[in-house]
């Protein structure tokens, strides 16, 4: 077998360098890049060393912490060259990937290759024209193969040549019960439950047996482990584009449990110009964030001339709700909402009857010759207490800060940088909720847009 193209025929022209140091420093950066492209969440380490028979050329690394996982790879001039050395027996333990850099294999090397792996069930054997397979085209017309590709260093395991890795590339159908049992047989359970989940979210979000799925004594089952940011990139982009892809709120609330506004938000660049309503309505007690800004929406002109469509989307790859004559920002890292600086102070005249019904716990009162700060557990004494001091001191008092209480966190609402921000965390309900009626005092929304500000 001979491949003529790609990263299979550039790996052979290396390798008729003369040069052994040129060799392993080129060989290292394009398989380093292959590597990359196959799994773009991976962090991999390049050893000092090529060709080893025991130590590794890439460390390949996953997640952090308890959590974080690891695989090693080494590299081979050719798959005969890694059976004659017995890696499958010496180095299966460890579940590594063993790349064959070769263009040709023999099919009697292939034989004995996969009896070598039948005893190391763990190992993954492969070659540079198998990994083309993958890589070759980015373009994806089924999810899964995104998934497959993205999953495969990370928990491939048997013999994998091209002729078996076009079983992942061409999908004849997501819910093909054949296919998932090809996942099942070559891939470890960590990365098989993942495929076969991912196919299932993908035939739900199509309506496929949705009813049914939620008739089930225990439907959130398949709601185990988090969906990853790379299973976010593709299963979300795809369901919310397709013609038929569900608008149930019970399917993506279900998919809204496996993941948090933090996941989300690191995959904003794929759902840029879409409408993710759809998705966020029913998780608004679901997820959580940190601040939230309100400003005038950007396409409001004078002449009401709107180009925005009301709705949730990502707009400078943050969260945001447009509704009415504004937009909210919504973010999980402070630091990425400063706010205005210059944005005037609130009248308690103009606010009290907006934070009837909140749990107003914090007041500060500005006036030309002093400060007072009003605080209670119970709101109706602070809105006693401010008033009582209004009616009492002779001084014009402006409001530059609230604070609302809530059953598990407190938002403060500052109204000099139009940001509300939450301690610890608050859900979007809340962010939202303070936002709109506490910041946006001045212009309440209109009652055919409340819908999606997810009122109670």
């Amino acid at each position: 077998m001979v491949v003529e193209r790609g990263f299979a025929e550039a790996v052979a022209g290396i390798m008729s360098n003369t040069s052994p140091n040129r060799i392993i420093q080129d060989v290292h950066g394009i398989v380093g890049r292959e590597l990359a492209r196959l799994d773009p969440t991976a962090e991999i380490e390049t050893t000092t060393y090529f060709n080893h028979s025991y130590v590794p050329d890439f460390v390949l690394s996953w997640g952090k912490g308890s959590l974080r996982a690891q695989r090693a790879v080494y590299l081979r001039n050719t798959l005969e060259a890694s059976v004659v050395s017995q890696d499958a027996e010496e180095l299966g333990a460890e579940a590594p990937v063993v790349l064959s850099l070769a263009r040709t294999e023999s099919s009697e090397v292939i034989d004995a290759a996969d009896l070598a792996v039948e005893e190391a069930p763990r190992i993954l054997m492969t070659n540079a024209a198998a990994l083309e397979e993958f890589t070759e085209d980015t373009e994806f017309s089924n999810p899964l193969e995104g998934l497959v590709r993205s999953n495969l260093v990370r928990g491939a395991r048997g013999l994998l040549t091209p002729e078996r890795a076009r079983q992942f590339t061409i999908v004849p159908d997501v819910a093909d019960e054949g296919y998932i049992a090809a996942i099942r047989r070559n891939f470890d359970e960590p990365a098989a439950f993942r495929l076969s989940r991912a196919a299932q979210i993908i035939r739900l979000g199509l309506g496929d047996g949705l009813d049914e799925f939620f008739r089930a004594s225990e439907p959130f089952d398949l709601a185990e482990g988090e969906l990853s940011v790379a299973e976010l990139a593709v299963i979300l982009p795809y369901l919310l584009r397709h013609p038929q892809g569900t608008y149930d709120p019970r399917f993506w609330e279900f998919v809204g449990l496996m993941t948090d506004l933090a996941s989300v938000e690191a995959v904003a660049v794929e759902l840029s110009d879409m409408d993710i309503t759809r998705i966020v309505l029913p998780n608004l007690n679901n997820w959580f964030g940190i601040r939230a800004s309100l400003g005038i929406r950007p396409d409001l002109s004078v002449d009401n001339n709107r180009a925005y469509e009301d709705g949730w989307q990502f707009n400078a790859r943050m969260l945001a709700l447009i509704v009415d004559r504004w937009i909210v920002h919504i973010s999980s890292d402070a630091r990425h909402l400063k706010g205005r600086k210059d944005s005037a102070p609130a009248r308690w005249e103009d606010l009290v009857n907006r934070l009837e019904g909140l749990n107003v716990s914090a007041v500060r009162l500005v006036g030309a010759s002093r400060r007072v700060d009003v605080s209670s557990d119970r709101s109706a004494d602070v809105r006693s207490d401010v008033a009582t001091i209004s009616a009492s001191i002779d001084d014009a008092f402006h409001v530059p800060e609230v604070r609302v209480g809530f059953d598990e966190s407190s938002i403060t609402a500052d109204f000099s940088r139009m940001l509300a921000t939450a301690q610890p965390s608050a859900s979007l309900r809340e962010l939202v909720n303070v936002t709109l009626t506490v910041l946006g005092y001045r212009y309440p929304i209109s009652d055919e847009y409340l819908w999606l500000a997810g009122p109670e």
